[in-house]
């Protein structure tokens, strides 16, 4: 049948979800609430915040206090390491560290360019520019030297270097050096060890050809297991010259005209406290990696011939200098552990420390600040071998803090052989993440969040329509595979506020991969037993829905087909919005005979005014208005847009028009301050447009579901003309329903309306055989707390219950 004429009605009903292998509403029984489904494609997307363990100072965040808030180093260090104060240490004390690269290798090669180094292997008689301490057994070293030429022995071996042709000299046949008394000592006594010509300080040659030069002296060392080491031990002031500008960026100094400076004297203080806690291994305090923290000595060179670049800077000279011996205390007089990372993420973990807010972390050059990456699937199923096929990860615990609930506390891996939990460092070391304050938003989501938010009523801020998700151009996600969920984060995002409660969005699919169901809902709760888009194979499909928004401001789109997905923002909804008014659904739209406008096909990318005060359904000046709009008779596939005249056609749509079938779709609309409306049509089309209420004075929105309040498949359809009551639950005023017609035994329509009154002259939905079919309406309550429905065919009805208004 023909779309229903102005004495039809088109009836909205939401879909009925079902487990299915067809994913069609037809073939399936609805299903209580649900955890959400999981599933993966090729890859996996992760969302980050921040980067590193996040406890103690974030080195971006002090700087974004220092430039953006103005904070000097010591308001720095308080706000992060709350509970501590400063106090001061030894300057000249001797900080002794591991260098990591020179591990259990054979020997340890020393160059210094003017033959100034001096070792205790021949009781420092001589002057050399090599030194080499070759380790023959635990604890012993052949130790030669020679003065001629600075020479990294790539390849020294005793045979070799006692050659006599080799130009090296042995200094002492067996040197025996242990982790604590005796040590096997290289330096060069005649440099000052605070000189900035840094090519003379001594130079320890690394296995990847890299000379890099340090001050102090360098001590070759056994240590209680017999472990050969190398060890720069050099006092802590000038130890720090070599840390800071590794740990932090020197430039950061010049930031805000020098206000950068202070998060580097803060930087300063914490790598001096934090050293001094330390006590890796008896032969040395710390290391010189991100194991323990970053530090590079004094400069470098590629290779022996090349130039030495210096590594220290003179701003973060300075830092060290203006702080020097500044240490944070605990209460018990103990130096604090004083930990710090890259970035927060916007707080901190609270470990050590007191957890605080992490304002100065959004620093706009930080890059940590929020991230998102990639992952095979392939890779995550190798770092996790025992679970096989990867089914999902969930994110089990979070520690509270912060946007998503917080830090990672555990995660859990699941797949087709088993599941494994790991705590969320794990996870993080395993897949080489910048921290453990993830989400996974790679269109699977997480289960239910710990506690769902609890829901307000509201009312509607309008907004002109926007589009915050397009997966055919990576807009907001990449395409959707089967039984995946979409995050949508919509707080604070394209106008709305921080506070929104539940937001008005207009779902399309595009390019579907067979028959199903998409639901919108708020992801803290499990998946509902509703649906909000019916999709097809041969054509978009949209439909509106009102969403309540969960605790962290994201909701979630469930699809059961493969597809990609279109969503528009029509408004939301709040504290100091407007509320709602319903009345008598009322035609005011139909080109077929002339009303409301000129009869006949609209043409293409034409764009239609509605006079809303002309139609004297409406008192006072309405904001926005619920509108029920069809395209018929379409000449070509295309789109409506609704939007308020005077504002530039937006890049939306609300109605996915197609050739030889009538569609409808709910859209909520501002409008113009001259109380007009406007339809921008791509393609030459009929098109009808129902009224159904206004926004302006009226009730607010209590979200509620959905709630799925009638399934006729468990007991009888509806037959031609036959009312059907449905109670909606107790409310004064109107709800917010989504209705679904599926097995019809022909073309037709339904129409839905409040009990109580006389069939009106609109129609909510256009059936078919074989077809299921959704859309929303926004009616006033009748009679027994009931809207009623009507169909002009046999038809099975699905009613889904979005919210209320009173």
């Amino acid at each position: 049948m023909m779309f229903t004429r102005r004495n039809h009605l088109l009836l909205v009903v939401a879909l009925l979800f079902s487990l299915s292998s067809s994913l069609s509403v037809s073939s399936g029984r609805a299903f209580g609430a649900q955890p959400l489904p999981r599933s993966f494609g090729s890859s996996v997307t992760i969302s980050g915040l921040g980067s590193g363990h996040g406890d103690g100072l974030s080195q971006w965040g002090a700087l974004g206090y220092a430039v953006s808030y103005g904070w000097d180093w010591t308001q720095i260090l308080d706000h992060y390491y709350g509970g501590t104060t400063r106090s001061s240490t030894d300057p000249a004390q001797v900080i002794r560290v591991n260098l990591l690269a020179m591990n259990d290798k054979p020997f340890t090669a020393v160059v210094q360019e003017t033959a100034q180094l001096v070792t205790n292997a021949d009781g420092g008689v001589g002057r050399y520019r090599a030194v080499i301490a070759l380790e023959t057994s635990p604890n012993t070293y052949r130790v030669y030297g020679r003065s001629d030429v600075m020479d990294c022995a790539a390849s020294a071996t005793q045979a070799g270097l006692d050659l006599p042709a080799s130009g090296w000299r042995l200094l002492n046949a067996a040197f025996v050096s242990v982790s604590t008394a005796a040590r096997l000592e290289v330096t060069a006594p005649a440099i000052d060890a605070s000189t900035n010509v840094v090519a003379t300080l001594p130079g320890v040659c690394r296995p990847d050809g890299v000379v890099r030069h340090y001050r102090g002296s360098i001590e070759i060392v056994n240590g209680t297991d017999g472990e050969n080491r190398t060890v720069n031990a050099v006092p802590l002031e000038l130890y720090l010259r070599g840390v800071v500008p590794q740990e932090s960026i020197a430039s950061w100094g010049d930031y805000g005209g020098g206000k950068g400076m202070q998060a580097l004297l803060a930087q300063a203080v914490a790598a001096r406290s934090y050293v001094l806690t330390e006590h890796r291994a008896t032969y040395a305090q710390s290391c010189d990696t991100t194991e323990c923290q970053m530090y590079s000595g004094a400069g470098q060179r590629s290779s022996l011939s090349a130039s030495v670049q210096p590594l220290e800077d003179s701003r973060t000279d300075a830092a060290v200098a203006a702080t020097s011996g500044v240490v944070l205390r605990n209460a018990d007089g103990s130096i604090a552990f004083t930990q710090f990372g890259a970035s927060s993420g916007g707080y901190t973990a609270g470990r050590n420390f007191s957890a605080v807010e992490d304002l100065g972390d959004n620093f706009g050059a930080n890059a940590s600040h929020s991230w998102t990456v990639t992952i095979p699937r392939s890779t995550i199923e190798a770092a996790f071998p025992t679970v096989g096929q990867l089914i999902a990860i969930d994110v089990v615990e979070r520690n509270g803090l912060g946007e998503w609930g917080g830090r990672a506390v555990k995660v859990r891996v699941r797949g087709t052989s088993a599941s494994t939990t790991v705590t969320g460092d794990a996870f993080r070391a395993a897949l080489r993440l910048k921290s453990n304050w993830i989400s996974i938003a790679s269109g699977c989501v997480e289960g239910p969040r710990a506690a769902p938010r609890i829901t307000n009523a509201s009312g509607f801020h309008p907004m002109d329509p926007v589009r915050i998700v397009d997966t055919r151009q990576g807009l907001g996600g990449t395409r959707l595979d089967p039984k995946c969920v979409l995050t949508v984060h919509v707080a604070g995002a394209v106008g709305m506020s921080d506070a929104v409660e539940a937001v008005a969005l207009n779902i399309t699919t595009v390019g579907t991969s067979s028959a199903g169901f998409l639901s919108a809902f708020a992801c803290d709760q499990g998946l509902p037993s509703a649906s909000s888009v019916n999709a097809r194979t041969e054509s978009p499909v949209a439909n509106m829905a009102f969403v309540p928004v969960d605790n962290r401001g994201d909701v979630c789109i469930f699809s059961g087909p493969g597809t990609d997905l279109i969503v528009d923002v029509a408004g939301w909804f709040g504290r100091f919005g407007d509320g709602f008014s319903s009345i008598e659904p009322a035609r005011i739209v139909d080109s077929r005979d002339g009303l409301g406008m000129a009869a006949g096909v609209v043409g293409t990318k034409s764009v239609t005014t509605i006079d809303l005060a002309a139609t004297h359904r409406l008192s006072g000046q309405p904001t926005a208005v619920a509108l029920n709009v069809t395209a018929t008779g379409a000449l070509q596939a295309g789109f409506l847009t609704v939007f308020p005249c005077g504002a530039t056609v937006p890049t939306t749509s609300n109605v996915n028009v197609v050739i030889g079938r009538d569609v409808a779709n709910l859209a909520v609309s501002a409008v113009a301050a001259n109380g007009t409306v406007c339809i921008y049509s791509e393609q030459p089309t009929h098109v009808v447009v129902d009224l159904l209420g206004a926004f302006g004075t009226g009730d607010t929105f209590s979200p509620v579901g959905p709630n799925r309040v009638l399934d006729s498949r468990d007991g009888t359809p509806l037959d031609p003309g036959q009312i059907r009551v449905v109670p909606v639950g107790k409310t004064t005023g109107s709800v917010a329903i989504n209705l679904t017609a599926t097995g019809s035994t022909g073309a037709g329509f339904v129409t839905a309306y409040p009990c109580g009154g006389a069939v009106p002259g609109t129609s909510n939905l256009n059936v078919a055989p074989g077809r299921d079919t959704a859309n929303q309406a926004l009616l006033r309550v009748g009679a027994q707390n009931a809207i009623c429905l009507v169909s002009s065919v046999k038809t099975h009805i699905i009613v889904d219950v979005q919210g209320t208004f009173g």
